[in-house]
């Protein structure tokens, strides 16, 4: 099994655009953008494991998926609100091995 997975930021001019393999995936947390947003972020690795896991499961070779992030912005008086800043959407592709079964 390979796999092609992009991510995009989204918005502004700091949309990026990376793509990866199974090997070389992702591990650490897309930092929000925000100034005022704590505890934010998007967290890669727990992505990318849920959405290969659920992609394999269902024999999937493409997906989707848009993630917001994860935090919260103090708005005062003890009131927060979500954090949507920073915006990640992942597109995923898997090419699985064929069996020598599956050749005849």
């Amino acid at each position: 099994m390979s796999v092609n997975a992009r991510f995009y930021l989204i918005g502004g001019v700091q949309q990026q655009t990376r793509t990866y393999t199974m090997s070389d995936l992702p591990r650490g947390i897309i930092r929000c953008r925000s100034d005022v947003c704590k505890g934010g972020g998007v967290r890669l690795e727990d992505i990318f494991s849920s959405m290969l896991t659920r992609m394999v499961r269902s024999k999937q070779e493409e997906d989707t998926d848009i993630i917001r992030c994860e935090g919260h912005e103090d708005m005062g008086n003890h009131n927060t609100r979500a954090c949507h800043v920073t915006v990640v959407e992942i597109r995923t592709q898997i090419k699985y091995k064929e069996l020598e079964t599956d050749k005849s």
